[in-house]
C-alpha cells in the first residue's frame, strides 16, 4: 500500500509524498524528530500538529487530503 503525507508548515507551504507501508513508521518518526515545525497529515488524518500550524490551516489541508490517494512511492521524501 502507498500512504499519501503531507507535511504543513506553518506559512501555508505544504510537501506531499507517496510513502510505502514498510517505509511509513520511520518516515512519520523522521518528520516527529527532525521536522517539529511542519505539522504532519497521513491519509487524511493528523498525525502532528506541528509548531504554530494554525487550526484553520489545519482543517483546510486536512479537507482536501480526506479522500487524496498516493499511487506511487515518492522516495527520496522531501
Amino acid at each position: 500500500m502507498i500512504h499519501h503525507t503531507r507535511g504543513l508548515y506553518p506559512s501555508g507551504d505544504y510537501k506531499d509524498n507517496g510513502v510505502c507501508s514498510e517505509n511509513i513508521a520511520s518516515h512519520i518518526w523522521y518528520n516527529l524528530t527532525m521536522r517539529p515545525g511542519r505539522a504532519l497529515i497521513v491519509d487524511g488524518y493528523l498525525i502532528d500538529r506541528g509548531i504554530r500550524v494554525s487550526r484553520e490551516l489545519l482543517d483546510k489541508h486536512l479537507a482536501e487530503t480526506k479522500d487524496k490517494k498516493a499511487v506511487k512511492d515518492t522516495r527520496p521524501y522531501v
